[in-house]
């Protein structure tokens, strides 16, 4: 590759993504030379049997990085869906000690992890298909992006909008393609899909029935 990869391994994310501070406060190479991060976390489960997903989140910050993402998932088979860093307000990673840089980065994960922080979550629970799968895409990403001279821009947070809904919507109706919901978990998702449509026709979150981030962190 034409630019280096740093591979940064972090602790106490869970108390306040204090590795990552730490790097960013006393990072080992010039922190202007930092082109974009990408915390990858947790990956590994789908969230269905038959429904894997993979879920690229905070792209909307950075279009010309967002593009990169979409040109390098042409390549997998895996659905990939891109959701709005701040419809997500109840959880962090890594990648937001970038943003507070103006940095541009985002959030790689899998939305299947039920066992997460619980003594349930033990190797055997990892589905390597998916593990594969996130690493062709990443491989791909990162070597498009490892052998340009591009510096992505960083435009900041994004309102949620008819946009940010589309791909909430597709992840929904994708989901109900599914053999294995349940009989409440279709008819909570049919509802969530009405919201969304209506959302997407208006361009405007002013037409969901309750506040943005409530909406989100149920529909998701």
């Amino acid at each position: 590759l034409q630019r280096s990869l740093l591979f940064l391994f972090t602790d106490d994310e869970e108390f306040g993504l204090r590795g990552a501070e730490a790097w960013i406060r006393d990072p080992t190479v010039p922190q202007e030379s930092v082109v974009f991060g990408v915390s990858v976390d947790p990956t590994g489960r789908r969230n269905l049997p038959d429904f894997d997903p993979i879920v690229l989140i905070g792209l909307e910050r950075s279009p010309a990085l967002a593009a990169v993402w979409r040109e390098a998932a042409r390549f997998i088979d895996a659905p990939v869906f891109r959701i709005n860093r701040d419809v997500i307000p109840i959880f962090a990673s890594d990648q937001d000690p970038f943003f507070e840089e103006d940095t541009p980065a985002l959030w790689f994960t899998n939305i299947g992890f039920s066992f997460y922080h619980t003594t349930s979550d033990t190797p055997e629970t990892i589905d390597y298909r998916m593990v594969l799968q996130n690493a062709e895409l990443l491989s791909h990403a990162l070597a498009l992006i490892g052998n340009s001279d591009e510096r992505y821009e960083y435009i900041g947070p994004v309102e949620p909008d008819g946009d940010t809904a589309q791909e909430a919507l597709r992840l929904l109706d994708s989901l109900l393609q599914s053999d294995y919901p349940s009989a409440s978990d279709e008819e909570m998702a049919k509802f969530y899909l009405e919201e969304l449509e209506a959302v997407v026709e208006a361009d405007s979150h002013d037409a969901l029935s309750t506040t943005t981030e409530a909406f989100y962190t149920g529909a998701l």
